[in-house]
């Protein structure tokens, strides 16, 4: 009995720890590209070089190596297999697809209508990770504002 309490203990606190820092993966994955959201709406795409408790040093694909303090991180995504996004570029055109590749030179979308489209970093202007879901029929549909509105919302007969 008391070896069960002990067990059950142990791994109470092994998920507690795991829960404080959830993406451990990432405390020095130079071999993923993430995409790091700050308060200030920033979205930073490269590499994660080092993570500690204060700061994040990370190697940007345009900027280079930047020093990111943990406070400021909202959001840590990383890019794995199908990553769609949305593509802004300079002169306020968008492309909508699956992110291939970035560098520091350029980015690959896969889209539907127009195959591969590769575009200087110098010609865009955000890129905005969205969900498979999001896309019907080759168009961007936003995310239900009000899910659960009717839920709790008044019935009227």
């Amino acid at each position: 009995m008391m070896k069960t309490i002990f067990l059950f203990a142990a791994v109470f606190v092994c998920v507690a720890l795991n829960a404080q820092y959830p993406d451990q993966g990432a405390m020095s994955d130079t071999s993923h590209n993430y995409i790091i959201e700050l308060r200030d709406k920033t979205s930073l795409s490269g590499k994660i070089i080092e993570r500690t408790d204060s700061v994040i040093v990370f190697n940007e694909v345009t900027i280079g190596k930047v020093n990111i303090p943990v406070s400021e991180v909202v959001k840590i995504t990383r890019l794995t297999g199908d990553q769609y996004c949305i593509v802004t570029t300079n002169d306020n055109k968008k492309f909508t697809g699956i992110l291939m590749a970035q560098d520091s030179e350029e980015l690959t979308v896969r889209t539907e209508s127009l195959g591969d489209l590769t575009i200087p970093n110098s010609k865009i202007r955000d890129i905005r990770l969205i969900e498979k879901e999001q896309i019907k029929e080759g168009k961007f549909y936003f995310p239900n504002p009000h899910p659960t509105r009717y839920f709790f919302g008044q019935l009227y007969p």
